[in-house]
């Protein structure tokens, strides 16, 4: 895929449509669990009929876990289409999107110099840290208030041994933390 810019661009633009509309987390749990109550005498019959099938966990426990599967595939999607689904809050009668978007790398993986791209719908105070896949904090490249808009924010790693990085990003109402790779 990632050899198809245009390919890439056209898939993340259609992923992010789905997970706006379609493919949100809320309203898929919300179906499975309609679903699932619709289903709870056929699912308990199916228990009864081939126990040994089914000994170890009950008809909830196997809802769970395809709501657990669903969700791990919905982040992998997320995180490999570099993809941030806006995230709603609920005070009082109104609904407020906050949305945050982080772009790809400017390379992958980078040598010695890689642009951190993200976006906000609004303001908000943004933290960017950089730690070594054993948890260590290597530096720290923003902890600033940034206006809406997008950004870039360059990480320079001369001084590091190539290996594999995590990015960590958090603002008001965002928190990710991406692998990056560093090759020399």
């Amino acid at each position: 895929m990632g050899a198809d810019s245009l390919f890439s661009k056209n898939v993340k633009i259609r992923w992010q449509e789905l997970r706006n509309e379609i493919i949100q987390t809320d309203g898929l749990f919300g179906a499975i669990d309609s679903l699932a109550d619709y289903l709870y005498e056929a699912g308990e019959r199916n228990f009864k009929r081939w126990p040994e099938s089914c000994e170890d966990h009950t008809y909830e426990e196997e809802i769970q876990t395809l709501k657990d599967w669903i969700s791990g595939r919905i982040e992998w999607m997320d995180n490999e289409l570099y993809i941030v689904v806006p995230i709603q809050h609920v005070s009082g009668n109104e609904k407020i999107e906050d949305s945050f978007s982080l772009l790809p790398n400017s390379s992958d993986p980078f040598n010695p110099l890689n642009k951190i791209r993200f976006g906000l719908s609004k303001a908000s105070p943004v933290k960017i840290e950089i730690y070594t896949i054993s948890g260590k904090k290597v530096n720290t490249l923003l902890d600033s208030r940034k206006d809406a808009g997008y950004h870039v924010v360059e990480f320079g790693a001369a001084n590091l041994p190539s290996g594999i990085f995590f990015c960590k990003i958090q603002t008001d109402f965002y928190s990710h933390v991406k692998k990056i790779k560093l090759l020399k």
